[in-house]
């Protein structure tokens, strides 16, 4: 079967890989996800594809994602800069929440699932109350 192009098949022989890059590349209307930072991560994936624990290769991968993206929240917070401190948490909860998808149900999966729902929960609060009130929404 030919490739549909990269928007569709990321990855041209691994169709769970491409479907869980397409599921996040439709959050990035919201502005949940970034899709350079998808882009760097894929092409590190791109590498890792012929490794015998995949599952393992893609944890790494969005986890070492999710890890940066967090620590530019951090930093943004320590300069007080919450709505943008808001965004990278959100979209550190995303990818930490995509890197649990290929883990068997496990302690590991549950402790992931809770560190990507902390992320998320702490960037809901910080970012998009106050970008509502800036709009003129609240």
């Amino acid at each position: 079967m030919p490739s549909r192009g990269p928007w569709i098949d990321h990855f041209p022989d691994n169709f769970l890989w491409s479907n869980a890059t397409l599921i996040l590349k439709g959050m990035a209307p919201y502005g949940v996800v970034s899709l350079e930072e998808m882009d760097r991560c894929c092409e590190k994936l791109r590498t890792r594809e012929g490794e015998a624990d995949r599952g393992k290769a893609w944890f790494e991968e969005w986890r070492a994602l999710g890890d940066q993206v967090e620590k530019r929240g951090d930093e943004a917070l320590a300069k007080g800069r919450k709505i943008t401190a808001g965004d990278y948490y959100v979209r550190a909860g995303i990818y930490h929440y995509n890197a649990e998808r290929f883990i068997s149900p496990s302690s590991e999966k549950k402790a992931q699932c809770a560190h990507a729902y902390k992320r998320l929960a702490s960037g809901h609060p910080v970012a998009p109350a106050e970008r509502r009130v800036r709009r003129g929404a609240l």
